[in-house]
């Protein structure tokens, strides 16, 4: 399968058409506009868990109106990964019997260094 678009400079300009197939082996394909071709930034989708990224999601004011909020945080390999949220155990109480009912242990702790934004911490428990 292929993806098919086109693309123009902003202030307008020749407009350029490219294709790009789809590679089953990744969940996205990067292209470059100014190169012209598919950059190979993504690892292969059964290779990663965490995506540390930056994304849009949607708020809602408290009148009911929605609007873009830029995040920087986490995301989840969308590719067979599976996760659960426990919100009845403490974290130290998680143990290889509860787990297996779940999937791996894991919490971020924090998200800033000397109040900056950008730097989490991730505690992890072999089990």
């Amino acid at each position: 399968m292929f993806v098919n678009f086109r693309t123009a400079g902003i202030k307008g300009g020749s407009i350029t058409s490219a294709s790009v197939r789809k590679d089953a082996s990744v969940n996205f394909l990067y292209y470059g506009i100014r190169s012209g071709g598919v950059l190979s930034l993504e690892p292969f989708k059964n290779r990663y868990d965490l995506l540390f990224t930056q994304y849009t999601t949607l708020l809602f004011t408290s009148g009911g109106a929605a609007y873009p909020y830029l995040v920087t945080g986490v995301l989840l390999n969308p590719n067979g990964l599976k996760v659960a949220v426990d919100s009845v155990h403490a974290f130290a109480a998680i143990d290889l019997t509860v787990a297996r009912t779940m999937s791996y242990k894991l919490r971020f702790t924090s998200f800033y260094r000397a109040g900056v934004k950008g730097y989490p911490v991730i505690e992890t428990q072999r089990l």
